[in-house]
């Protein structure tokens, strides 16, 4: 019922002239896939999409070029068209896409003539028919998953933009700052030549979770794979991110992206932006991110990662994970709005600090038109810090809920009434009585 941003940023997305590309959504990487199942989202709960938005930062085409939304490989109802060599933001907040569980959702675009074009920013609301749900996609990017007995950790949304396997779960644990439940577990296989089974896991403070998916071995298993059946609890302070487990044989399999739901019965939502290869940013150096998608440390241009916020969200726990840091002056993580400091929320991260670093007690309100971005400023001493996730909640309570209330009312009825009786007496001799 609550309302979520669905966001997916790059710092280089370029399709090609004359082309037809599909980009992902939901936290992920606005990565330029020629074959639309390496770019979809597999929901498992109804709702709807709408405020289909994106930004482009170049454009040398002389025809105008498309943005379409997909629903199960078809035409979906938001579209928008961008004129040839236009740039900025583009939106369609006129149609909107019903989704039902099971549908795979990704966007496409038809590139206009003669030169390229270059997608920044892609943003969606999506409100699902319960709760508040949140997609979240990474895109792995056909990574191969090949050596055998090797445990390979993954966080819940971002890219993988060094198309590199990762050993260290440090590096991909989310810190959790709102309590819900984690279900769909889901994983796309591109190509599987692996020669014994690979399991696909959640993890929660470094455990096991409770979501698990065998993929079996050889070319048959591949596709999409899920499981539905089972959830994972989180509390404000756990750590959460997902596994893969390769089995004792040979071959190697192509994972193309992984998904996971977050739902909130108070209306929260969780915007991540992380990429488990870690981001190096040196002394006195400031850099822009999207709230959702790749983390990049080349965000010189704040322009390039604003995205609209499309709701009156409650912007609160502003967060960073900082894994190494040789800064020897503290940094600060500051939510932006319109290129502004949204309000008093900010993050300092300690000299020489490492862990996760939040802003617990300020919050900021946006409007609709708000463009969001944080911002991290490294101190002026020493060397530098890498991080590979920036995180912020947001809150959106949903409108035009019908709310049945119970009303006892207990009523005491108090009735008197007086009666009057009288005898008339006649005078005379012998009494006659009336």
């Amino acid at each position: 019922m609550g309302k979520v941003q669905s966001i997916a940023s790059a710092d280089s997305a370029s399709q090609s002239a004359a082309s037809t590309n599909y980009l992902a959504i939901g936290c992920s990487d606005t990565f330029s896939a020629a074959v639309e199942n390496q770019a979809q989202l597999k929901f498992n709960v109804a709702g709807v999409l709408s405020n289909m938005w994106s930004r482009v930062r170049q454009n040398g085409t002389t025809t105008a070029s498309t943005v379409t939304s997909r629903k199960n490989a078809a035409d979906g109802n938001q579209t928008f068209s961008i004129s040839a060599g236009a740039t900025g933001t583009f939106t369609d907040t006129t149609h909107t896409d019903s989704i039902v569980a099971t549908d795979a959702i990704a966007v496409k675009v038809v590139v206009g003539a003669t030169s390229t074009l270059a997608t920044a920013d892609l943003a969606m609301i999506f409100a699902a028919t319960t709760n508040t749900v949140t997609p979240l996609q990474y895109n792995y990017f056909q990574t191969s998953v090949g050596p055998a007995s090797v445990t390979s950790y993954l966080p819940i949304g971002g890219s993988n933009n060094n198309v590199t396997n990762n050993t260290t779960e440090a590096n991909a644990k989310v810190r959790q700052r709102k309590a819900g439940t984690y279900q769909a577990a889901t994983i796309h296989i591109g190509t599987n030549g692996r020669s014994t089974a690979t399991t696909f896991k959640s993890r929660k403070n470094g455990v096991d979770g409770t979501m698990t998916v065998s993929i079996a071995s050889g070319a048959g298993s591949i596709g999409f794979f899920s499981d539905t059946t089972h959830t994972d609890t989180i509390a404000a302070g756990d750590d959460y991110n997902l596994s893969t487990v390769t089995g004792t044989g040979t071959g190697a399999l192509n994972v193309d992206t992984t998904y996971i739901e977050f739902s909130s019965t108070n209306s929260d939502s969780i915007n991540v932006c992380a990429d488990h290869n870690l981001r190096t940013q040196n002394i006195s150096l400031t850099r822009n991110q999207a709230l959702g998608g790749l983390l990049t440390n080349t965000g010189t241009t704040e322009l390039d990662v604003e995205v609209i916020a499309n709701v009156a969200f409650t912007y609160s726990e502003l967060t960073i994970n900082v894994t190494t840091n040789t800064v020897t002056a503290a940094s600060t993580l500051t939510l932006r709005a319109n290129a502004a400091a949204a309000g008093l929320v900010s993050a300092s991260v300690t000299a020489n600090g490492t862990g996760v670093f939040s802003d617990s007690t300020h919050t900021y309100v946006a409007a609709a038109t708000d463009l969001m971005d944080t911002r991290l400023v490294t101190g002026g001493t020493g060397t530098s810090l890498k991080t590979n996730a920036i995180m912020v909640w947001a809150n959106a309570p949903s409108s035009g809920q019908n709310i049945t209330k119970t009303l006892t009312e207990t009523i005491a009825i108090t009735d008197s009434a007086a009666r009057l009786a009288a005898k008339t007496r006649l005078s005379g001799a012998f009494p006659t009585y009336l």
